[in-house]
């Protein structure tokens, strides 16, 4: 469970923003896209690098993994998504959306959780060439977007001093 996390929630996996220096305060200049890079946080270890407990503050991105992709376990699943987008909205004051993934034996859903929505894609069959491809383009895309299309909204600040 990340440190920052209301309830007892475990994720499985996620995405995170490696090096965005940005907090998108009142006294910051904005997004510094040449610092962004993306990687998987397994946010069941106790410890992430350098001894630290991986947090929400920087999670572009939440994965839910279960055995099968039966409907009891891809609702579940969803359902879990949307237990930890909580989070991350409240640790990530600047966010509009946030990416997941469910994935359930070979299958897997991409998904998109606004803050009173869930949108999700077709399942994409990892057992295929085309599925593994969808997948892998999806991947691929994603460590080339701009922050905005990862979520992030540079328009909305923060401002330290009063708290709003």
């Amino acid at each position: 469970k990340p440190d920052n996390a209301e309830g007892g929630h475990r994720i499985d996996m996620a995405l995170k923003c490696d090096t965005l220096n940005y907090n998108n305060t009142n006294d910051d200049d904005g997004y510094d896209e040449d610092s962004f890079r993306s990687s998987k946080e397994d946010l069941k270890a106790k410890d992430g690098r350098n001894g630290e407990r991986p947090d929400y503050s920087r999670i572009f991105a939440v994965i839910e993994v279960k055995p099968n992709s039966s409907n009891a376990n891809m609702l579940k699943g969803f359902s879990q998504l949307v237990e930890y987008s909580k989070n991350v909205y409240w640790n990530q004051h600047n966010r509009r959306f946030i990416w997941g993934l469910v994935s359930g034996g070979p299958n897997v859903k991409a998904c998109v959780l606004g803050p009173n929505f869930l949108l999700a894609s077709r399942f994409m069959d990892v057992t295929t060439a085309e599925g593994r491809l969808e997948l892998i383009g999806f991947l691929v895309n994603w460590s080339f977007c701009e922050l905005p299309k990862l979520g992030y909204d540079p328009t909305i600040r923060f401002n330290r001093k009063h708290e709003y």
